[in-house]
């Protein structure tokens, strides 16, 4: 019996017998699946859904997705890269993927410190005449001197 037909070769996922599907092709999948998720959370927050199934959809896809991703962009550089630079591209492709990951989370942490809880502490503040809803800790006051 000959079975080597069945099997992946070069980097390729089989699926369903002798159908196979490269690497590539996977990974981009799977950066749509990323995109889904990006676009699913932000549409259950602006609805402010509490149905916690729509969240367990959002979270298995985003698990399914770091899991290929994570995978694939391995496969993807040992297809792209010779033999003899295969260590050297695996580090360039980790150094590009931690920058790319502190810059983003930095971004987003100054964002989220001048601009989102400094306008959510606004916000709750306003029906105290402005004042911010929570104080720090060493001027914080009891509900009746903040509602005077």
């Amino acid at each position: 019996m000959h079975l080597s037909g069945r099997y992946p070769r070069n980097g390729e996922i089989g699926i369903c017998g002798n159908a196979a599907v490269g690497s590539l092709s996977v990974l981009i999948v799977d950066y749509v699946l990323g995109t889904a998720t990006a676009i699913l959370t932000t549409l259950a927050l602006w609805f402010r859904t509490d149905n916690m199934a729509s969240f367990a959809v959002i979270v298995l896809i985003a698990g399914l997705y770091v899991a290929v991703q994570e995978a694939q962009e391995s496969m993807v550089t040992a297809d792209m890269v010779s033999a003899d630079t295969l260590a050297i591209s695996y580090g360039a492709l980790d150094t590009v993927n931690g920058s790319a990951k502190f810059v983003s989370s930095t971004a987003v942490s100054v964002l989220w410190t001048l601009i989102i809880a400094d306008a959510q502490f606004r916000a709750r503040g306003s029906g105290n005449g402005g004042r911010y809803f929570c104080a720090p800790p060493s001027t914080r006051h009891t509900s009746q001197t903040l509602s005077e």
